[in-house]
């Protein structure tokens, strides 16, 4: 699932001595290797949120995209069998079984395809100009080409002034430099009674602890072990402190305890004894956000 972020907030370069999300001064703990040799960038955390953060320089996600049809093709059958274990959790777990579903960063658009054999109405947002046109041409323009921005997120309220029952930001706001804005633009087109599903890389203590490791760093290029791995596109990293940090003291919504991974490798007792984080995290509206 390519992950996307907003225009706007992309054109501003972050302070690298403030947090993203509660702006307090923090230093860097250590420095990671970028893409290009030789050029290392400085990872910083905050105490307070529990949040490591990076501020490369702006990541042109619009033209990035030309090689990952290849990508999207070729894992075609895990992306739809993913989603369709989502849909199926939010049916079991929220009696969620058809509604409104916009997918901001929607890639190929494979969730899009899920939700509409589901008989849901579905809409996509996606900055990528070759995924935006393969998309579009198979949901008959449903997906809307560029970043997601005020504008847009103006536009689809207009569109859906009651807003939308399931939203999906998948494996985007690991790539988000200013999250508190992002996150608020996208939670007001939430319905009353919608849920909004967040997936990101899961940090937990023991990705932390590999990740701090100068070896690890240095020669594991796996997400599953170097949560620092790529530190030009994924500028923050969130555990579940920092998410209820930003999503109920931010922003005044309700971080669900529900726990789900389409995994049985982090959906399992020991798994959850370990206190290994699964990265899916589900919103609703507080009584905050009427």
């Amino acid at each position: 699932m390519m992950t996307r972020v907003n225009s706007e907030v992309m054109s501003k370069i972050i302070s690298a001595d403030y947090c993203p999300l509660c702006s307090r001064v923090t230093r860097p703990v250590f420095q990671v290797q970028g893409s290009v040799p030789g050029h290392f960038l400085n990872v910083y955390h905050c105490h307070q949120c529990s949040a490591h953060f990076t501020a490369p320089l702006r990541f042109d996600y619009e033209t990035y995209d030309e090689d990952l049809i290849t990508y999207y093709e070729a894992h075609r059958d895990y992306i739809l069998w993913r989603h369709n274990l989502i849909f199926d959790y939010l049916g079991a777990a929220f009696g969620m079984e058809c509604g409104r579903f916009l997918d901001i960063g929607s890639g190929a658009g494979y969730s899009l395809e899920v939700a509409a054999k589901r008989g849901w109405y579905v809409q996509g947002v996606e900055p990528g100009n070759t995924l935006a046109e393969y998309s579009q041409k198979r949901h008959n323009g449903r997906v809307i080409h560029g970043y997601f921005s005020p504008d847009i997120s103006a536009s689809l309220q207009a569109a859906n002034p009651a807003g939308y029952d399931y939203l999906l930001i998948d494996n985007v706001l690991e790539h988000i430099s200013e999250p508190v804005v992002f996150m608020e633009q996208a939670l007001s087109l939430l319905a009353e009674q919608g849920i909004a599903l967040v997936a990101i890389p899961p940090v937990d203590w023991l990705r932390v602890l590999l990740g701090r490791n100068n070896w690890v760093r240095a020669h594991c290029r796996s997400a599953q072990f170097n949560l620092f791995y790529d530190p030009e596109q994924h500028v923050n990293y969130f555990s579940r402190r920092a998410m209820r940090r930003l999503i109920e003291q931010r922003l005044g919504y309700t971080l669900l305890p529900n726990r789900f991974h389409h995994s049985r490798i982090l959906e399992n007792p020991l798994a959850r004894l370990l206190r290994f984080e699964t990265g899916y995290f589900f919103i609703t509206r507080s009584t905050r956000k009427v």
